[in-house]
């Protein structure tokens, strides 16, 4: 018999020769011996090491708890003066590639008058067994890349092409690793988590199976508006027509001037969007095509990430105005008067989104103090009435509400040490990953009717380039397009009817 090619018939004969030396003791269990307590007896030890990733030439054998020794990878070895009695053998050092087979410590008997017996076998090849499968009426015949992040012996990054309905196996060492898919078509998506968690041990071979869904691309109605930097001069707004892909311009500003994060009135019909010029942000409004540009804000202090109130009529945004620069939540006119400071904290609180009905804003802060992680804040849109929700182990950011009232999407990162869009019910039930992907996702917004997000996404292409661009996904994680599908990084969307 063979495993990977290695002869494996040394370890039944040492499995054998165990198992009879055992049977043999078990037999002679009842017989008086006569033995004094301070009697000692002999042990002979067997280890067999097959496998491709043998890394050392010896083991540590330790006998009981007061004796180590060293014995070869293949080797038998005979120990005297061992106190009568039950005792543990144990085989270490095997490094993170080999494990024993067997039982290990393994209990034995050592009896005044006998020798008695353990076998150790040890395997030196670990790794992880994919298999992948892709279900779907819209499948990708490409295949797709395997990745693998590796956290021991360090932190490392693996690849792997397989296709659609494929096996392949990854050797990695012993330890904590997280596996995933990637590279598949935009109307495809994994099903279970992406990427999802695998513990080996050494000397085995742990089965993985991933799954991909690809669905019909779903029918897209709207306008999605971005920020690009595809023009080569810095960040501008754009706006993608979801039924048609037609894709325009908005802003042309020179090098000295950028235009980014835009918001847009629930009836489409105004922007509002950070402008720089120079070292000065300001928010400025103008209708979809760019006319109509308005300058709304004043201050000597950066003003940021706008967003509408339900009506058209205000925005609240983030800004380091008042004492001691803190960054505090603000509402203004669409004109630019009666502006209202509604968080007074020296936490650093951003990322504004108004309820449905324009009664509550939630907001992002670092409340108690900047060191402490982001949590989700909800007040009356006058500032009063500041609660928060509760979500464990997450710091979100880039909030946005969803139209019926009832959630909260979010960006934050994961275990995974990439980001992720939640989604989050506002007593901070229900949260769950929905875009569940190896690569980052962010800055989530909802589609008009709320059953779909827009979102940012780190896409790599076949030639193994990549860049940023939005995406669109039904709130279940599936149904993925790319709506942009440009070399350049695009970002912040906003979903308009």
């Amino acid at each position: 018999m063979t495993f990977r090619g290695f002869h494996i018939q040394a370890i039944k004969v040492s499995r054998l020769l165990g198992l009879t030396a055992i049977g043999t003791l078990l037999a002679c269990q009842d017989q008086p011996t006569g033995v004094p307590e301070s009697a000692t007896g002999s042990l002979t030890v067997h280890v067999a090491t097959i496998g491709t990733r043998i890394d050392r030439g010896e083991f540590t054998l330790m006998i009981g708890s007061e004796r180590d020794t060293v014995i070869a990878i293949n080797d038998t070895k005979r120990f005297g003066q061992i106190p009568v009695g039950e005792t543990q053998i144990e085989l270490a050092g095997l490094g993170g590639w080999c494990g024993v087979v067997d039982e290990n410590p393994q209990p034995v008997t050592i009896t005044a008058d006998r020798v008695s017996t353990v076998s150790f076998n040890v395997l030196c090849d670990a790794g992880i067994q994919v298999s992948v499968s892709t279900t779907g009426s819209h499948r990708d015949l490409d295949g797709y890349r395997v990745a693998a992040l590796l956290t021991t012996p360090f932190y490392e990054e693996r690849f792997l092409a397989v296709g659609s309905q494929d096996q392949a196996f990854l050797e990695v060492p012993a330890g904590d690793h997280f596996i995933g898919i990637v590279d598949y078509n935009p109307n495809c998506s994994a099903s279970g988590p992406n990427p999802t968690a695998v513990t080996v041990t050494g000397g085995s071979i742990v089965d993985v199976s991933l799954t991909v869904h690809c669905a019909a691309p779903p029918p897209l109605s709207g306008v999605i508006f971005y920020d690009s930097d595809r023009d080569g001069r810095g960040p501008q707004l754009y706006r993608t027509d979801l039924a048609t892909g037609a894709t325009v311009q908005i802003t042309k500003d020179s090098t000295a001037t950028t235009a980014s994060r835009p918001a847009v009135t629930l009836d489409g019909s105004v922007l509002a969007f950070e402008r720089r010029v120079w070292d000065s942000i300001d928010l400025y409004t103008a209708r979809p095509d760019g006319t109509g540009l308005s300058r709304v804000t004043t201050s000597e202090a950066w003003d940021w990430t706008p967003a509408w109130s339900p009506d058209g009529s205000r925005l609240a945004f983030a800004s380091p105005r008042g004492p001691n620069a803190n960054v505090d939540i603000f509402s203004i006119a669409a004109d630019g008067t009666d502006l209202r400071r509604l968080t007074s904290h020296p936490s650093y609180d951003q990322d504004p989104t108004w309820s449905p009905d324009g009664s509550m804003i939630a907001f992002v802060s670092r409340r108690p103090d900047n060191d402490a992680p982001d949590q989700i804040f909800i007040m009356n849109a006058d500032g009063s009435n500041l609660r928060s929700i509760a979500t464990p182990e997450v710091a979100p950011t880039k909030i946005d509400w969803s139209p019926d009232g009832s959630r909260l999407a979010f960006t934050t990162w994961t275990e995974a040490n990439t980001r992720d869009v939640f989604v989050v019910n506002l007593d901070g039930t229900g949260l769950r990953n929905v875009s569940n992907r190896v690569e980052d996702s962010f800055a989530p917004a909802w589609s008009p009717d709320g059953t779909m997000l827009a979102y940012v996404a780190l896409f790599v292409r076949d030639t193994g380039a990549w860049d940023w661009e939005v995406m669109t996904m039904r709130e279940s994680g599936q149904g993925i397009s790319n709506v942009t599908n440009h070399p350049g990084s695009d970002g912040s969307p906003a979903w308009g009817p």
